[in-house]
């Protein structure tokens, strides 16, 4: 997983995550100084979809 700080480019925090599994799970990733949280699930038997959320956190200085 890779948090990206991309506050010059969309005033956002960005998350990327790649896995290569099929078993359940929740990523959550948590911005520490506002507590807001962003969850992405990935279902039991199904292949993890690469995660690029562009804009996942607006918490730019």
């Amino acid at each position: 997983m890779q948090l990206v700080d991309k506050c010059t480019v969309n005033d956002h925090f960005w998350v990327f995550y790649g896995g290569t599994t099929n078993v359940e799970f929740t990523l959550t990733v948590t911005d520490t100084q506002t507590s807001q949280t962003k969850s992405y699930f990935n279902p039991l038997g199904m292949p993890a979809a690469a995660i690029t959320d562009t804009s996942a956190f607006a918490a730019c200085p």
